[in-house]
């Protein structure tokens, strides 16, 4: 699994997180919200933390079942080094609820 299948993956994961916290109602407080009566229940880097954090998962997950399968790893192990995400992508981490 590369990183953009990753953090696809790991989108999906926060939408289905999103949707239950839209169902019961519950907003993630962020010192960057501004107030608006569409912003998402999970937004800034509340968002993009946990979109980066899952996507590591994602990939740690895949590079662990390569090694048992002598393949090569295709991403940063956790631990090392990783690029940081400059806030939510756009249309994440602050979009309209559903």
């Amino acid at each position: 699994m590369n990183e953009e299948h990753a953090r696809t993956f790991a989108i999906r994961i926060l939408d289905e997180f999103e949707d239950l916290l839209t169902r019961k109602n519950i907003t993630v407080p962020s010192d960057e919200r501004d107030g608006g009566v569409d912003e998402a229940r999970l937004y800034g880097s509340e968002y993009s933390g946990l979109e980066e954090a899952i996507t590591t998962i994602l990939l740690d997950t895949a590079s662990d079942t390569s090694d048992e399968r002598g393949e090569p790893h295709s991403h940063t192990r956790a631990g090392a080094e990783r690029p940081k995400t400059s806030g939510p992508r756009p249309g994440h981490g602050g979009h309209a609820q559903r």
